[in-house]
């Protein structure tokens, strides 16, 4: 009985989505990926991960918008982990540039 009511609290807690007045944006850009040494694409898609899984345990959460993703870096993000449901809490991902955005 207590892992279900633990199990309930972190699923209400994990998907609660901040409104765009309450709540910080950040947009990275990610259009320099072409440029980028591949090790170094590793080291992106490591910190778009990092900073996703630590704004989830926030209170006020930062809403994160990622701009021109494509390429290695969606390729690497897709195959790894739940990324296709990040878009449910507060990340959103585009290949989009950010003038379009």
């Amino acid at each position: 009985k207590y892992r279900e009511s633990n199990n309930d609290w972190k699923r209400a807690m994990y998907n609660v989505i901040p409104t765009r007045k309450e709540s910080l944006r950040i947009c990275i850009d990610c259009s320099f990926e072409s440029t980028m040494p591949e090790h170094s694409v590793y080291k992106l898609v490591y910190q778009l991960q990092r900073c996703y899984y630590a704004n989830k345990r926030f209170k006020n959460r930062v809403l994160y918008s990622v701009c021109s993703l494509g390429g290695k870096t969606n390729e690497l993000l897709t195959t790894s982990g739940d990324f296709p449901s990040w878009n449910e809490r507060a990340f959103n991902s585009s290949e989009k540039s950010l003038t379009e955005m």
